[in-house]
């Protein structure tokens, strides 16, 4: 969790972008700490969180599923990607969020789903996304990660679906 003082916002125009239902945090820590000179621990702060288990009549942003999710996700990362232009250890956070979507949810869903729209739609889409991401950060990857990572940016689906089976 973050706080941040109301000044440091206002005084770099950072606000959430109304127009996203899900990922708008994401956009909006880049530009907080594009322009953050210190930060500090507090780890006397205390946070309350409200659980939502109700999926159906008030389910938790987590628990939401639209058709519109996946193409909101890739327009976050496009939009992280041109925000953190030129800063290279930003650059690494975004290709590490996009690497770990990939490789923890992307592929399952990819694998087992059996709507057409993960291997015709979303995946070239993910991997024009996906082709922004830095060589050094993928050689941190192990061998058989890394082998995914590629496949995927190359717009290889066959070699990414052998790939995912093997692994």
């Amino acid at each position: 969790s973050s706080a941040y003082k109301k000044e440091f916002l206002i005084s770099n125009h950072i606000q959430f972008n109304t127009n996203y239902t899900y990922y708008s945090d994401f956009v909006f820590l880049l530009k907080c700490l594009m322009n953050c000179k210190t930060v500090k621990d507090c780890l006397d702060s205390e946070y309350i969180k409200r659980r939502h288990n109700d999926p159906i009549n008030y389910p938790a942003l987590r628990q939401m599923e639209d058709d519109g999710r996946f193409n909101e996700r890739i327009a976050i990362f496009n939009e992280a990607y041109e925000l953190v232009e030129g800063n290279e250890v930003l650059k690494y956070c975004v290709d590490r969020k996009i690497i770990s979507y990939y490789l923890g949810r992307f592929i399952r869903r990819l694998r087992r789903s059996e709507k057409p729209e993960w291997k015709k739609v979303y995946y070239p889409a993910l991997s024009k996304v996906m082709q922004n991401c830095s060589p050094d950060t993928i050689m941190e990857y192990k061998k058989e990660q890394q082998a995914m990572i590629l496949s995927i940016q190359a717009n290889n689906l066959p070699r990414t679906l052998k790939q995912v089976r093997k692994y």
